[in-house]
C-alpha cells in the first residue's frame, strides 16, 4: 500500500494532468516537473547520508546537543537548495527558452509555478525522515496518503477555477498545504522546527512575490 501511495504521489498529478492534456502538452509538464524535482531529487539522496544517522542519533540518544546538530544540518540543507527554486520560479522561463527549442515555450510558466511547490517539498524532505528512523511505518503511511489524497483535492480544485493552468498550480499548492499534516506526524519526536519551517516559507513569498513584481516592471 505505501509503495501505491508513494506512486500516486510521484506520478498522479501526470495522470490526472493527462486527462486534460495534450500529450505534447503532457511531455512539456514532464520536462518542467524534471527540472523543478532537481534539487529534491538530490536532497533525498543526501538525506540518506546527512539526515538519517542524526535521526537514528536523536531517537536513540534525545540530548540537546543533537537538536542543535540536526537544526544546523537542517538550516544548512535549506539554504543550499531553496534558493535554486527561487530562481527557478523567476527565471525559470527564460532557462527554458535558453536550453531547448520555441516548441519547449510552454514548459517555462509550469517550471515557474511547480518551482514555488517545491519550496514546500524541500521543508518536508528536511524533515519526515525521522519517522523512518523511528520506524512509525503507520504515522509514515498516514502522511503518505494525507498527501495524495491533498494532490488531488488540489489538482480538482485547481481545475474547477483555472482549467489546466489551475492544476498546476493545485500540483504546487499541494506540496506547501501538506506542511500542518507533516507537523502532526513528527511532532511527537521534538523535531518540529517552526521557526525555521515558517521563516522558510515566509521568506520565499517575499522573495519570489517581490521579484515576480519587480521582473514585470523592468
Amino acid at each position: 500500500m505505501a509503495t501505491a501511495i508513494t506512486f500516486l504521489i510521484q506520478w498522479g498529478d501526470r495522470s490526472l494532468l493527462g486527462l486534460f492534456m495534450t500529450k505534447a502538452m503532457l511531455g512539456l509538464y514532464a520536462t518542467a516537473t524534471v527540472w523543478s524535482r532537481i534539487a529534491v531529487e538530490a536532497l533525498l539522496r543526501i538525506n540518506a547520508q546527512v539526515m538519517f544517522p542524526i535521526y537514528a542519533d536523536l531517537i536513540n540518544r534525545g540530548d540537546a546537543h543533537l537538536r542543535r546538530k540536526l537544526f544546523k544540518a537542517r538550516l544548512a540543507l535549506v539554504l543550499v537548495f531553496v534558493p535554486p527554486m527561487w530562481a527557478l520560479s523567476l527565471g525559470g522561463q527564460w532557462m527554458i527558452d535558453f536550453l531547448y527549442d520555441p516548441r519547449y515555450a510552454e514548459a517555462g510558466w509550469m517550471l515557474q509555478i511547480l518551482a514555488m511547490g517545491s519550496v514546500g517539498a524541500i521543508i518536508s524532505t528536511t524533515a519526515s525522515n525521522i519517522l523512518l528512523a523511528a520506524g512509525d511505518s503507520k504515522r509514515h503511511m498516514i502522511l503518505q496518503t494525507g498527501r495524495g489524497l491533498l494532490l488531488i483535492a488540489s489538482i480538482a480544485v485547481g481545475a474547477y477555477f483555472g482549467e489546466v493552468k489551475g492544476m498546476i498550480y493545485g500540483v504546487a499548492a499541494s506540496k506547501v498545504i501538506d506542511y500542518p499534516l507533516l507537523v502532526w506526524a513528527i511532532r511527537r519526536y521534538v523535531v518540529w522546527m517552526p521557526i525555521l519551517d515558517l521563516s522558510t516559507l515566509a521568506l520565499s513569498g517575499v522573495v519570489i512575490m517581490g521579484g515576480h513584481a519587480y521582473l514585470t516592471h523592468i
